[in-house]
């Protein structure tokens, strides 16, 4: 059960929020203390947290060059050096198929998202594109094995095609508008006794912002008059967002 220091009314009433309040948020806050919300919620984050760790992985191939690479202050565990033993024939394509699967992963929940832009995937796939560049400008199939080359060829044809969705052809608004609207389907099917608690609570969360004078009366009573889970839709980076 939430303590008085989680809920989002001591949010409302003690966090700084500089004459910008996040409507979104708000609701964002008063759906986590629902169960599904929260458990949609969860969810997602788990599956983010996983395409991150795939993701980021590929930077453990500057690794698995040791102490024959060149890149300062990376060492192997051990005095031996990775390009000499069987180790980095085993670690370096692990971490460039992790990269794929992180990127793949990206790919599909940007598409399933209605193609919502996501910036940690576009940080992925620059960061693949780096990796990827600097062994190849530092090793010949020779060296690595031309296995290897062909799957530096893979991701660096994932990441270039996660880029070029990424910038060219999201709709706006990013993962949160998604999330939003997501939140405003769920709200909508709770029982109608737990929306009306709801939606008391967020006048109470709205008198808050007013007696701090964090937001205007005007843009108060448009707020109330909103349907729960839309205010999001107020704030101004979400305005293309709301018509798209």
């Amino acid at each position: 059960m939430n303590t008085d220091e989680e809920t989002p009314r001591h949010w409302a009433r003690n966090h700084c929020f500089g004459g910008k309040v996040p409507f979104g948020e708000i609701e964002h806050r008063l759906g986590m203390t629902t169960e599904s919300y929260s458990a949609w919620f969860q969810r997602q984050q788990r599956v983010q947290m996983a395409a991150v760790i795939c993701g980021v992985a590929i930077f453990g191939a500057f690794a698995t060059v040791g102490p024959g690479g060149w890149i300062p202050g990376i060492r192997s565990s051990t005095s031996a050096d990775p390009m000499s033993s069987g180790m980095r024939d085993v670690l370096l394509p692990i971490n460039l198929l992790l990269g794929i699967v992180g990127m793949a992963m990206y790919a599909v929940q940007w598409w399933r998202i209605g193609r919502r832009r996501n910036d940690l995937a576009y940080v992925i796939a620059v960061l693949s594109l780096v990796v990827c560049g600097a062994l190849t400008l530092r090793y010949t199939p020779d060296d690595l094995g031309e296995g290897v080359f062909v799957l530096m060829g893979v991701v660096t044809a994932c990441a270039l095609l996660l880029m070029i969705a990424e910038t060219f052809f999201s709709r706006p608004g990013g993962v949160w508008a998604y999330r939003y609207q997501q939140l405003a389907e769920r709200l909508t099917t709770l029982p109608e006794r737990t929306r009306e608690e709801l939606l008391e609570e967020r006048g109470r969360i709205l008198n808050e912002l007013l007696r701090r004078k964090e937001l205007h009366p005007e843009d108060a009573e448009i707020l109330r008059s909103l349907p729960l889970g839309g205010f999001w839709a107020m704030e101004p980076r979400f305005e293309k967002a709301v018509t798209r």
